[in-house]
């Protein structure tokens, strides 16, 4: 765990989260600064920066596909889209988005400078629909 680390913190309880999946290895929370409706982030329980630094490579996306299958369905979006930026929390991190091509605003590509609001009423709905199809 790193001190100063944002995920480290909500891995460890000192941060609160709209948990969808979690497991031994990784844990798979709603974000607080959402691009889209379902923008979840997969982040693995032991601090490493970069996703290629996660031994679990291979895991770690499958647990991100499979939170995207579920997102998919608890937001009926036509797609979902994966990113691995790495820059805004020194933490490795998989962006899991399910897009909706005609009504997400994005048009091709995620658009950084959208930001969606929702009232806890609605992270706390969206994160148990997503957490029962995981």
């Amino acid at each position: 765990m790193a001190a100063d680390c944002a995920f480290c913190k909500i891995v460890g309880h000192e941060l609160p989260e709209f948990k969808v999946y979690e497991d031994e290895k990784f844990l798979a929370f709603l974000s607080i600064d959402p691009k889209v409706v379902g923008h979840t982030i997969v982040v693995p329980k032991e601090h490493h920066r970069w996703v290629t630094d996660v031994p679990e490579f291979g895991e770690m996306w499958s647990v991100a596909r499979k939170v995207g299958l579920a997102a998919k369905k608890a937001t009926g979006a036509d797609a979902v889209s994966f990113l691995t930026l790495g820059f805004q929390v020194p933490h490795a991190a998989i962006w899991v988005l399910p897009r909706k091509e005609a009504s997400d605003g994005h048009g091709k590509v995620i658009d950084f400078s959208i930001h969606i609001h929702l009232k806890k009423e609605q992270y706390e709905k969206l994160a148990e629909s997503i957490a029962k199809s995981v």
